[in-house]
């Protein structure tokens, strides 16, 4: 859902709208240093048989992908307990299907956990991982995705019409989240919000 204010167009992080969506709770979004009256956005009637009620996007990740690295679940443990223990937030994570008793390894991290993410994983492999800075996630969501079809599919038919590039997917029971090049976040946003008559 995106509603427009004196705050002009708010784009939430999808976490706060998936929890907001998912046990009613109305979001305020204002500016804590002035007196300049924000935005509610809550539930509507009717919002649950609507597959798609908001989107987020945001910059603030980098992707890394690790390469050959061990199928060993042991291996894949060391690795993102360690980075916990730099308290780096993991958000968004997909592994390749093993060959020759090795996988590829992407996640997102926030940009400013980069180097400190290196040090881990310098520990783990000499091969030099992928870094991808040029990255926008961007999240569609709603309740009504539980017991609605095709969502995925209208999603990615709207990217490719339009040659929007998906690097990275997760989904949710309420939510489909995707990295695309930052250059479309626009595009995507104005043309994923008409799909689905956000």
């Amino acid at each position: 859902m995106l509603e427009l204010s004196s705050l002009g167009a708010q784009v939430m992080h999808s976490r706060s709208v998936e929890l907001a969506q998912k046990f009613n709770i109305p979001i305020y979004v204002g500016l804590s240093c002035s007196d300049i009256k924000g935005t509610y956005i809550r539930e509507v009637e009717n919002m649950e048989t609507k597959p798609v009620t908001g989107l987020a996007v945001s910059d603030e990740d980098v992707s890394i992908t690790l390469l050959d690295i061990e199928y060993d679940i042991c291996v894949l443990s060391s690795i993102f307990e360690s980075i916990a223990l730099r308290n780096i937030n993991v958000d968004m994570i997909s592994q390749t299907a093993p060959q020759n008793g090795s996988v590829n390894i992407s996640f997102t991290i926030p940009k400013a956990d980069l180097n400190e993410c290196l040090k881990v994983i310098r520990l783990y492999t000499f091969k030099k991982p992928l870094i991808d800075e040029n990255i926008t996630k961007f999240s569609i969501v709603g309740i009504g995705m539980k017991n609605t079809s095709g969502v995925a599919a209208r999603l990615f038919k709207v990217f490719k019409e339009n040659n929007i590039q998906v690097k990275m997917i997760t989904t949710s029971e309420i939510r489909i989240t995707c990295t695309i090049n930052r250059e479309d976040k626009l595009k995507a946003v104005e043309l994923v919000a008409k799909e689905f008559n956000l």
